[in-house]
């Protein structure tokens, strides 16, 4: 007889059929291992062990039954079940075998993190364990002392959005759960929120010359740390080298020398963690200068 599917509250018994052809059944009984007792070697014939105390159960199984499933298990504990095949038409020894339920896991017991954004997450916990939880609370804060906030949510939810976040800001979370057995656990990650990187809102070209073009252009947004600019033969893309250039939060405007007859330049700003969606314009130098507005 062998024990296969441990559970925290349940197993199955699987054995070899000798009732089959027989007028008969099977008596199971099984229970926790009295304290001190190792029960009885598992999968051979033997002495039924003791299962005392009142504590075992019994039921029985037709003869044509190769497997029983035994429920109402406590978690982490070692039992021992008894197999006594019963006919009149033939003896037969009683077979034991002894196991060990797994231990129970509480909720939450992980902790995920998925759709990440600037003012909004959503956080993931399990396992599910609708028929043991009550409901969860959930509480969040931004690091160090930001103002405590808080969700609550049923027993049957393992994931909630948490909305109206900080950008780029470390926050704390904790997910509590309560137990219908008065038990409580929680369980906390930290999350850093994304930035916000706002995209560049204008650019413009002055072309000044034969060969400069003063570059003009308008961004916003907390974190600016500065602007990157880029610039090529629009003509020859393929061989041209491209020059680049940074320049500080504080500057709006530059002025491009040395430039081929057709150029492309690009301005992007560049954030903490990202650079934004920057703009491009391309210059072409006549006789005359002219003014560009931009293009993608």
């Amino acid at each position: 007889m062998t024990v296969r599917d441990i559970s925290t509250n349940s197993a199955s018994l699987q054995w070899r059929p000798v009732l089959t052809g027989l007028n008969g059944l099977y008596e199971i009984r099984f229970g926790p291992v009295p304290t001190g007792g190792t029960g009885s070697g598992g999968g051979g014939p033997g002495t039924s062990p003791s299962v005392g105390g009142g504590q075992y159960q019994r039921f029985t199984q037709s003869a044509d039954s190769s497997t029983a499933r035994l429920t109402g298990l406590k978690p982490d504990t070692t039992y021992v079940a008894t197999l006594t095949p019963e006919s009149n038409e033939q003896a037969f020894n009683t077979l034991s075998v002894t196991f060990t339920t797994k231990p129970e896991v509480l909720s939450p017991a992980v902790i995920s993190i998925s759709e990440l954004g600037s003012s909004s997450v959503r956080i993931n916990w399990g396992p599910l364990q609708p028929d043991q939880v009550i409901s969860y609370y959930i509480e969040y804060s931004t690091l160090p002392s930001g103002k405590l906030s808080a969700v609550t949510v049923s027993g049957t939810q393992n994931s909630t959005v948490l909305r109206n976040l900080q950008p780029d800001s470390t926050y704390l979370i904790t997910v509590s759960a309560r137990h219908s057995s008065g038990t409580e656990r929680a369980m906390s990650v930290k999350v850093c929120t994304e930035e916000v990187t706002p995209a560049l809102s204008d650019l413009q070209l002055t072309t000044v010359g034969s060969d400069s073009v003063q570059v003009d252009w308008r961004g916003s947004g907390s974190g600016l740390k500065g602007y990157w600019l880029t610039w090529e033969d629009q003509q020859n893309s393929v061989s041209s080298q491209r020059s680049t250039m940074y320049l500080p939060p504080e500057s709006l405007s530059t002025r491009l020398s040395r430039l081929p007859p057709l150029a492309r330049v690009c301005v992007s700003p560049i954030y903490h963690s990202a650079r934004g969606d920057g703009l491009c314009c391309t210059a072409q130098f006549h006789s005359d200068a002219l003014s560009y507005g931009y293009q993608s």
